[in-house]
């Protein structure tokens, strides 16, 4: 019996979580126009489309770096330093395996956000990280993990 009460209540829980996670998103995007709201995908790869969608290539990473913040990641600059596109199964274990790639003394802009993605129940982190040379983005490159509470 007191199995069974546990149980309900973590799933009470993960389900107020979510609700919050939502809220907290929806409130800070109202009044934004819907082409400037990312959608989050558990899919490191449609997320990384959706994030070339509003910052494209070759855009100033400023624009990038007030978008991202406007939708609720948060973000800092690194420079000449190094990050992962992960997508191995061990990096990243949402997605499609495949070969992860490591860039190397890159300036970029970090940007990260915790969540819930679209039809996902798990809390999931996404990792995006911005190249840009002269100001200008030259790479997006987005990881995602589910959060194991």
């Amino acid at each position: 019996m007191f199995d069974y009460v546990v149980l309900i209540a973590l799933f009470a829980l993960l389900f107020v979580l979510k609700l919050s996670f939502l809220l907290v998103r929806y409130v800070r995007l109202w009044g934004k126009g819907r082409e400037e709201r990312l959608r989050l995908y558990d899919d490191p790869d449609l997320m990384e489309q959706e994030v070339e969608r509003l910052v494209a290539l070759g855009s100033s990473i400023g624009r990038a770096k007030g978008i991202m913040e406007a939708n609720g990641f948060e973000c800092r600059y690194a420079e000449d330093s190094s990050f992962i596109r992960g997508r191995d199964g061990t990096i990243a274990p949402l997605g499609k395996p495949g070969e992860s790639t490591r860039y190397e003394g890159k300036d970029f802009l970090y940007c990260d956000f915790s969540g819930f993605a679209m039809k996902q129940w798990l809390p999931i982190r996404w990792q995006v990280a911005i190249a840009h040379e002269e100001s200008k983005v030259t790479i997006i490159a987005v990881s995602a993990h589910v959060i194991y509470l």
